[in-house]
């Protein structure tokens, strides 16, 4: 009994029911002219009234208008004219991105409380541009890329040297993607190192290396200004001094205890060398 009983459940669903709206088109002339007027109920229970010059229009819009009540698709249809047209169209727009339109109009207005006057789909290009097709990388990645690339090409052992212990320091100061690393950080990384003159002006040099570098590898945007906003400092030229023989004498007397006999040598190598000069030149006179 119970199952017949459960077997008559099944065939029964629940069914919700809802008043239609009434949607109706009457005869409305003024001035001479024959004029169909469109009267609805909205789903606040406003009433709206759509003119139309015939009867044939106003009873296709009607059957639209129904079609779409019984769908539930009520915003929109308390538009006309230029408003409707507008709503239809970004309707159709949305539709192509798979996001409701008032989700799409709301990132819009953040985003141009952003920029300003700016153009957002400019603004979204150089995202891509700038983002999207950087290779991450940490900073010490590029570094051994680049020293890699350098050993690869034949550079001496002095310049390897020199890549490795400079930048060798900066990359442990930024442990991040070399693409966040801005010139103020570069510049406050600097000062941190307490370099000052020719030694400052090398580090900025071999920094700069650094970032011409991660540019050509997409590793940086190409508009990354890297070391170029930073002052390079002033450096004063050594003056060079020549010594006389007997400021070499003395210097040589202050170094070696046997600088007597280094300087007796100098003299004498000096003096053979004089003589062949002096019989070179008479023979090609003669």
């Amino acid at each position: 009994m119970s199952e017949s009983v459960n077997s008559k459940e099944k065939k029964f669903t629940p069914l919700e029911l809802k008043p239609r709206r009434s949607i109706r088109v009457h005869y409305t002339p003024n001035k001479d002219r024959d004029y169909h007027t469109l009267s609805y109920y909205d789903e606040f229970g406003k009433r709206q009234r759509r003119v139309f010059p015939n009867r044939s229009t106003a009873e296709a819009e009607a059957r639209k208008l129904r079609c779409k009540i019984d769908s539930g698709v009520m915003p929109g249809l308390l538009l006309s004219g230029r408003q409707r047209l507008i709503y239809e169209r970004a309707l159709e727009i949305a539709r192509t991105t798979g996001l409701d339109l008032d989700i799409l109009t709301k990132d819009a207005a953040e985003a141009r409380a952003v920029l300003g006057t700016a153009s957002l789909t400019d603004a979204a290009r150089l995202y891509v541009e700038h983002r999207t097709k950087i290779v991450q990388k940490t900073v010490g990645e590029v570094v051994q890329d680049l020293v890699n690339d350098r050993v690869k090409n034949g550079k001496s052992a002095a310049y390897i040297r020199d890549l490795r212990t400079r930048l060798g320091h900066f990359a442990q100061a930024f442990k991040c993607p070399i693409s966040s690393v801005n010139w103020e950080d570069i510049e406050k990384y600097l000062d941190k190192t307490g370099a000052k003159g020719r030694y400052r002006k090398n580090l900025i040099d071999c920094i700069g290396t650094l970032f011409n570098f991660a540019r050509r590898r997409n590793y940086v945007h190409r508009d990354h200004p890297g070391v170029t906003a930073i002052t390079r400092p002033a450096t004063i030229p050594r003056e060079i001094r020549v010594f006389s023989p007997a400021e070499c004498r003395k210097l040589l007397l202050g170094f070696h205890s046997d600088a007597s006999s280094v300087w007796s040598n100098v003299q004498s190598s000096g003096t053979a060398a004089e003589q062949d000069v002096e019989t070179k030149v008479c023979r090609t006179n003669s």
